[in-house]
């Protein structure tokens, strides 16, 4: 009798451990469903403004860079475009944020709590979550020469650098592609002629 008695307990225990260990899992994979979609639909946002940040920051000082390689500027009396210069110019800044953008292929994307949870009150409150971002860059650029008119016999030399840089977010709801633009000043040089006879 002691013994049938012994093998019900032990089933029962082993049932209640079962069904524990078979709330739990239910809890955790619900909990993990909810954060994910707490977090994708809020993660969105601040990670394309923080990719764009990053990049802009990044083509600013490989601009500052290259600012320095063969500068010149100031007042001329005729044109003179040197394209190995500019080339040389070209091929530096390309190198310089090829580099900086490899070193930032993984942005910290930080959310309070409060922001994922939403509602007007909690927003922007509480400890922060974070999370990593995965980026994927393309870089393209372009040279291009213009003379303006700036006054009378005032010619305005430019030679400007046009960047564009497709930046690929893996994120966990999918991938998206912010694109940035931006231009950067090579040379510039002014050129003045004659008085004009009237």
């Amino acid at each position: 009798m002691k013994t049938l008695f012994l093998k019900r307990t032990g089933r029962k225990k082993r049932f209640r451990i079962r069904v524990v260990l078979i709330a739990l899992a239910v809890l955790f994979v619900g909990s993990i469903v909810l954060y994910e979609r707490l977090f994708d639909g809020k993660i969105e946002g601040p990670a394309t403004n923080l990719a764009v940040t990053t990049v802009e920051k990044m083509i600013a000082e490989a601009a500052a860079e290259v600012k320095g390689v063969g500068a010149e500027g100031g007042v001329g009396d005729s044109v003179a475009i040197d394209s190995g210069k500019l080339n040389e110019k070209r091929k530096t800044f390309e190198a310089s944020l090829s580099e900086k953008l490899s070193e930032n292929g993984t942005i910290k994307v930080r959310i309070p709590l409060g922001t994922l949870i939403g509602g007007r009150f909690l927003s922007g409150k509480g400890p922060r979550v974070s999370t990593k971002v995965y980026c994927d860059y393309r870089t393209v650029c372009d040279v291009r020469s213009d003379l303006l008119s700036v006054g009378i016999n005032q010619t305005m030399y430019s030679a400007t650098l046009t960047v564009t840089v497709d930046c690929t977010l893996y994120l966990d709801s999918g991938v998206r592609t912010v694109t940035v633009r931006d231009e950067v000043i090579l040379e510039q040089m002014m050129f003045i002629g004659g008085t004009p006879l009237g």
